[in-house]
């Protein structure tokens, strides 16, 4: 018979293993470890008492794993064992998530689904979830590392200099991974370049992860010397990496728009769907 419970704080190793048997198990790579997890708690707030596993006896069945936030919960992977597709275990989880969240809240209840996913955007529709405009892109950028076209005309700075400031203001709906929340928890990892004349023209914030360079932000002055300032940046963010960009889950728009010119392709594409939760579910 399958059971049904909310994790704890210290279900960590459990959820772990139910996560590698019911999400890891349909997708390549490699499965997420302790490490993984410790960072997905530190970067994206994973909250164990906010997912659910399902078993049988001590069989991973589903799990459903939750972000938390005072203003809201993401569900950042629904997942169920090859072996018992198609029982409902999925729905019965979200819906027990989404009955706790009214009870408890936060009220808001958000996930991010790859548009080319139909079974999820319609396990999502059957629980009352809508999507959300705008379509969020994951792009890409490879190339051949050059020598770097601003030089000492670029002030490096540190996130604290700039998280304020209003060319960074985040744009609301937005994916979870690019909340200032996330931003902030890894400061001390984030490189900051600027190009400043008598005002901040544009600014670039990036990370790299792995042999990977992540590009979070790319912000200017809605102007011609602001987007070529930004221009300028992007290049040199992009020569001076080991030869791969990413920008993961930006908002479509002018931003996205500046990287496609600059050589980034799309790689994929997902939908923020949402519910806000009521004591009548």
């Amino acid at each position: 018979m399958v059971s049904y419970r909310f994790c704890r704080p210290d279900d960590a190793p459990l959820l772990l293993n139910v996560i590698n048997h019911c999400w890891d198990a349909h997708f390549e790579g490699a499965p997420l470890d302790v490490r993984g997890y410790k960072r997905e708690v530190h970067e994206l707030q994973l909250w164990a008492s906010s997912s659910m596993i399902a078993l049988e006896g001590d069989d991973p069945v589903a799990v459903v794993v939750g972000s938390k936030r005072v203003d809201s919960t993401w569900i950042s992977r629904v997942g169920v064992h090859p072996d018992c597709l198609r029982r409902g275990h999925a729905s019965h989880l979200i819906n027990s998530l989404l009955r706790k969240m009214a009870i408890l809240g936060p009220a808001h209840v958000c996930a991010e689904i790859p548009v080319t996913h139909q079974i999820a955007e319609a396990l999502f529709s059957a629980q009352g979830f809508e999507p959300v405009a705008p379509v969020l892109k994951d792009l890409v950028w490879r190339g051949s590392p050059q020598p770097a076209r601003a030089g000492p005309h670029v002030s490096v700075l540190e996130w604290r200099d700039v998280c304020d400031h209003a060319l960074l203001e985040v744009a609301k709906p937005c994916a979870w991974s690019s909340a200032r929340q996330v931003l902030d928890a890894i400061a001390d990892d984030l490189t900051v370049w600027a190009l400043v004349s008598d005002r901040l023209e544009a600014v670039a914030v990036f990370r790299d992860f792995e042999g990977v360079r992540q590009l979070k932000v790319l912000a200017w002055e809605q102007d011609r010397s602001g987007l070529a300032a930004a221009t300028i940046l992007l290049i040199d963010v992009c020569a001076t990496s080991d030869g791969v960009v990413e920008a993961i889950k930006w908002n479509e728009g002018v931003a996205t728009g500046l990287l496609q010119t600059q050589g980034f392709i799309t790689r994929g594409e997902h939908q923020i769907w949402q519910i806000f939760t009521t004591n009548e579910m």
